[in-house]
């Protein structure tokens, strides 16, 4: 399965970007194929390594389901929309910092636009997430309060808020966009 991500996850640019290629001494043309409402998934997984302390290592996998919503000869605009996360770790798996973004995010759809070379050019619909996200954010963030002892309450609820704010968890999300298209 792995082998498989790795090569959508390469192959996203060459499937949206218009350019010329020498391979092998031969120039090979990449045409996009893309059309509005084509839909195909990715599934991107995120590994954390650190030798200073291997106990950390984690991986986290994550389907996206994506549409294409305009093809036009400036660009693609995706529908990005990310579906639940899971952790190959169980002690990362109840860490609520690192599982309440994919929390958060799971199920909203970016309108993420590429350029005609393939690269991110940002999100179209950027400025209507941030309510919805907020939303998810503050219902998330009582839940996991909950479970807090009321001496580390405050210094938890203040981490946890700039964690789950909109602008980081929309950084989080277009991290992947980036990634996959640069």
């Amino acid at each position: 399965m792995r082998v498989r991500s790795v090569y959508a996850a390469y192959l996203l640019p060459a499937m949206v970007c218009l350019g010329t290629a020498t391979v092998c001494g031969e120039e090979v043309e990449i045409v996009p194929r893309l059309r509005v409402g084509d839909e195909f998934s990715l599934r991107v997984i995120h590994t954390r390594e650190d030798s200073s302390r291997p106990q950390h290592n984690t991986r986290v996998a994550t389907t996206i389901a994506v549409r294409v919503l305009t093809a036009t000869p400036e660009g693609l605009t995706l529908a990005w929309t990310p579906g639940e996360a899971s952790v190959d770790d169980a002690r990362a798996a109840r860490d609520p910092a690192a599982t309440a973004p994919s929390q958060a995010l799971r199920g909203i759809t970016l309108h993420v636009k590429l350029g005609t070379d393939g690269e991110f050019a940002g999100l179209a619909n950027q400025d209507e997430l941030v309510l919805p996200l907020q939303a998810r954010a503050d219902g998330l963030l009582r839940e996991l309060t909950n479970n807090v002892p009321e001496e580390q309450r405050e210094k938890f609820q203040s981490t946890m808020a700039a964690v789950l704010s909109p602008p980081t968890l929309i950084a989080s999300a277009t991290h992947t966009c980036r990634l996959i298209s640069a």
